[in-house]
């Protein structure tokens, strides 16, 4: 393809010579053997809704800029992307990078598409969003917007296929679940309660029908809402890079052990009663410390293994120990009367919740303790 060329046609604004120029280059025939593929999905190519795009692409980075990018896309064996999660309860100020593909960003930061305009309209850079005009696709509006997107570079491929495919036989792999495991970690900074809201695949801003089309963008269903935003610090950014990078190393069956604490952890965020909130608390709290154990003696164990594993000193354990009877004691009268006493309880619940996250935390960081050798010695 001669890039001066498609450059020129660009500056002309003539739809019907360069949809002429689409169909007759050798070069671009691939745009007409059916579909492109981002993700998991296949779109059938509409050559005058590509000629549009290359059109409004064109007045916002230039002719010459689009006719490189083209070049690039004609030249690569796959689709560069990233899955994006939505989220909302938490909120940063920056780009926060966990590795060199998994980025923590403000939602008003994602490039302008229609999948991010279904969530949160409001985010878009500017009231007239072309792209959505191009489509003629209405965008949907989510009652809860996104405040953060945690996103992973992961290219698609093929780029074209004559048709649609089933997910079992494409061969491309989201990193979807990764994201969400890596979402429920994030619980412990605070503690607070991360909500995922939605997930897509969206193409790099430069490919052809980008932010026009995207993979799976759909809400999630949840049972509990988060109508608090948890504002991180630079020390908690500081926590969350060390915390993830770990996290991400781990395991998948020592993920999957944490998946019951954090979740109750993140519930227990959500929740407005008491009630609830101490029996979500006890649910996590016997998910770390009673994982291995004889369902006996629940309390003593529970306090017994927290103090020795998150206690300094004699009366550092005491304390410990303390609120950990509490909390406990709260819990099983949640859970069998319906009711709790209100004295004190939102500070041992409170305290609780960060005592339990820190517990969370040194597993991540250190690996499960072996309960008997930690206390015996």
């Amino acid at each position: 393809m001669d890039e001066k060329v498609f450059a020129a046609i660009l500056e002309t604004k003539s739809l019907p010579e360069l949809l002429s120029y689409i169909t007759v280059n050798p070069a671009l025939k691939f745009f007409q053997e059916g579909f492109i593929k981002f993700g998991h999905a296949s779109f059938r190519i509409d050559l005058k809704l590509l000629a549009n795009w290359f059109l409004y692409r064109a007045e916002i980075v230039s002719s010459e800029k689009v006719a490189a990018e083209l070049h690039q896309f004609i030249s690569s064996s796959v689709i560069p992307g990233n899955d994006v999660l939505a989220i909302s309860g938490i909120s940063v100020h920056q780009e926060i990078k966990f590795t060199s593909d998994i980025s923590l960003i403000p939602y008003a930061q994602l490039p302008d598409s229609r999948a991010k305009s279904s969530f949160n309209p409001y985010s878009l850079s500017n009231d007239n969003n072309g792209y959505l005009k191009l489509s003629g696709l209405n965008p949907l509006i989510s009652s809860l917007p996104p405040t953060v997107a945690l996103i992973s570079k992961n290219p698609s491929q093929p780029k074209f296929v004559s048709q649609p495919s089933s997910i079992k036989e494409n061969g491309w792999i989201s990193k979807e679940q990764d994201l969400i495991d890596l979402c429920s970690c994030l619980t412990l900074i605070g503690p607070s309660s991360p909500m995922l809201l939605a997930s897509w695949w969206e193409p790099d801003s430069y490919v052809p029908y980008s932010r026009i089309y995207g993979f799976g963008a759909s809400p999630k269903i949840f049972d509990l809402i988060n109508r608090k935003t948890y504002s991180w610090t630079d020390e908690n950014i500081q926590e969350a890079l060390v915390l993830a990078q770990n996290y991400l190393k781990l395991k998948s069956e020592e993920k999957e052990k944490l998946l019951v604490p954090l979740e109750r952890l993140n519930k227990m965020g959500c929740r407005i009663n008491l009630v609830d909130q101490a029996i979500e608390l006890g649910i996590a709290v016997e998910a770390v410390f009673l994982c291995d154990s004889e369902k006996n003696e629940l309390s003593y164990r529970i306090q017994q293994r927290a103090a020795w594993f998150l206690g300094k000193d004699c009366e550092d354990r005491k304390k410990i120990s303390k609120l950990f009877k509490d909390l406990y004691t709260c819990r099983s009268n949640a859970v069998h009367r319906g009711k709790i006493s209100r004295r004190d309880i939102v500070e041992t619940i409170s305290e609780g919740a960060k005592q339990t996250a820190e517990a969370i935390k040194k597993i991540i960081m250190d690996g499960w303790p072996d309960w008997e050798t930690l206390i015996l010695g």
